[in-house]
């Protein structure tokens, strides 16, 4: 099991990695601005980009609706599940 400190540093190791990467999904979402509690696309990104980096080896199952509205997943928004 992992300390605190170790995870911490893992987490940094990981995102440092990742640092083009996560800055062009910002930029991405800064381009395509949606209203609040309706972020629909952004919503999607983020789900198709964890999906992609297999953050679902980690427990965490990212989620969004394929239609673009929360109705269709039965969510208020896309979330992740764990």
């Amino acid at each position: 099991m992992r300390t605190k400190e170790k995870l911490k540093q893992a987490i940094c190791k990981a995102v440092d990695r990742r640092r083009v990467e996560i800055e062009k999904i910002g930029d991405q979402i800064l381009q395509n601005p949606e209203l609040g509690f309706k972020e629909f696309k952004t919503a999607k990104l983020v789900a198709e980009t964890m999906k992609s980096a297999q953050v679902g080896t980690t427990g965490l199952q990212p989620r969004s609706s394929s239609s673009g509205t929360p109705e269709s997943t039965g969510a208020s928004s896309s979330c992740f599940q764990v």
